[in-house]
């Protein structure tokens, strides 16, 4: 599992000489095969998000540029962000909560509030929303998520495959680039 998304990283240059019918072909069949069995594990919309990032701009420019610029605005992305990375790597709710709260210190701003959502209220179709708000917050907001996705990550001293790749996804996702690959230490 440790080596999935570097394998990605190496694909990938070959994946984007793919012409349009071909990437529609291989995005319909990646989507096919993570609703085989009626649940969307983490690694799985991970990769479906990765191709969808790295390649769908190829065939789909979508430049929207910079429309938030502060953390106001983005309080429920970043809560359900950060609520996906804390729990993911938790054992348990307290430590769930002392992961969230670690991150959340980080995008400290007077009269923001994050909050520790339910699992059901941060689905993959809310995660993928929170992407699509983030992705046009500005850069400083961006590496404030990052790093406070990492504290989550890093919190309880034990990082996971599961939890690297949905940092990687986040990265991704909000355009802030992170090396290829990310150790076991964090």
């Amino acid at each position: 599992p440790h080596v999935r998304l570097p394998l990605f990283d190496l694909a990938l240059p070959a994946l984007r000489t793919l012409d349009e019918p071909s990437y529609r072909r291989l995005k319909s069949t990646v989507q096919s095969l993570t609703e085989t069995d009626g649940r969307l594990s983490l690694f799985e919309f991970t990769l479906e998000y990765l191709l969808s990032r790295h390649l769908e701009s190829r065939f789909a420019p979508d430049r929207r540029g910079v429309q938030i610029y502060g953390i106001r605005g983005v309080e429920q992305e970043c809560s359900c962000v950060l609520t996906i990375m804390a729990r993911v790597g938790s054992r348990d709710e307290a430590t769930a909560q002392a992961a969230f709260a670690a991150g959340a210190a980080l995008l400290h701003e007077p009269k923001a509030t994050f909050s520790l959502l339910a699992p059901s209220e941060c689905g993959a179709s809310r995660l993928r929303h929170s992407f699509a708000v983030l992705e046009t917050a500005s850069p400083q907001i961006k590496r404030k998520l990052l790093a406070a996705c990492r504290e989550c990550l890093v919190h309880d001293a034990t990082v996971t495959v599961d939890e690297i790749e949905l940092f990687r996804a986040v990265a991704a996702a909000i355009d802030v680039p992170v090396p290829p690959w990310l150790g076991s230490d964090g």
